[in-house]
Parts: C-alpha cells; structure tokens; sequence
C-alpha cells in the first residue's frame, strides 16, 4: 500500500480553521452557559429581596412589640423613643391601629 502524503496547510488556512473552532465553541458558551448562570444570579437576587423584606418586616414586630410594652407601664413614651419621628408614616399607622 503506498504512503499516503501529508499535505502542508497554508497557516492562513490553519488560522482560519481556528477561529471557527473557537467561534463554535463560543457559540455553545452562549448558547448553554450564560442563560444557566443568569438564572442562578435571578434566582440569588429574588431569595435575597425576599430575606431582606422578611429580616425588615420582623424588626418593625420586634420594635411594635417593644414599644408596646413599654408604653402600658409609662406615661412617657417619648423618653423611650426620643427621635419618633423618624419612623416613616406606614410604620406609625400600624402602632396606632395596634
């Protein structure tokens, strides 16, 4: 059986078949990878907004709950919180309907 030849590529050519290995390749990055990890980073984000909003929901209760109790025994509630208004207008609402 005879050899068989090897032929010699020009480097424009071996250059050219490179940057499309490397386009496929980039292409199956975007393709697969990138949507996967921005939906790990929503979902992060969305878990994140949500711990926060209940960490803040469950310090307003505790400071209701601490106010409260304060104020059945004292007549001056204002030595207790001496910067009231600094409560936004939502958060003293619920204290008064309580």
């Amino acid at each position: 059986m005879p050899k068989k030849q090897t032929v010699k590529k020009d480097p424009s050519v071996i250059e050219k078949e490179e940057m499309d290995k490397i386009g496929k390749v980039w292409v199956n990055i975007v393709r697969r990878d990138i949507p996967r990890h921005h939906r790990a980073f929503t979902n992060l984000h969305k878990k994140q907004l949500t711990d926060a909003k209940r960490f803040s929901d469950f310090c307003q209760r505790e400071v209701c709950i601490v106010y409260l109790t304060f104020s059945i025994g004292h007549d001056d509630t204002n030595s207790f919180f001496p910067r009231s208004s600094c409560f936004s207008a939502k958060f003293v609402f619920k204290l008064r309907l309580i």
